[in-house]
């Protein structure tokens, strides 16, 4: 092994507006993702997120499905490792 990320993975329900869809949640530390993945530099609109940011990553078709912008709220709700919600 030559380098490794750390990623936390989850479904849940991600809200816009009236809009629900599932999708898969991934947490990621964005300085250690881009230098494993370059993540960055395959943004399609807005600009990297920082550690500890209340910012986001959503891939292009779920902002379409939702409906969502750069800039627009979304409500995701989950599930953690004991049930809790």
């Amino acid at each position: 092994m030559s380098s490794f990320t750390p990623r936390l993975e989850a479904f849940a329900l991600i809200s816009h507006d009236s809009t629900t869809k599932v999708s898969q949640v991934i947490g990621i530390d964005p300085e250690l993702e881009h230098k494993m993945t370059n993540v960055f530099d395959k943004l399609v609109e807005g600009t990297k997120i920082e550690a500890h940011s209340r910012s986001l990553l959503v891939g292009s078709g779920l902002a379409e499905m939702l409906g969502a912008g750069i800039g627009d709220s979304l409500v995701i709700y989950g599930q953690g490792f004991h049930g809790q919600i």
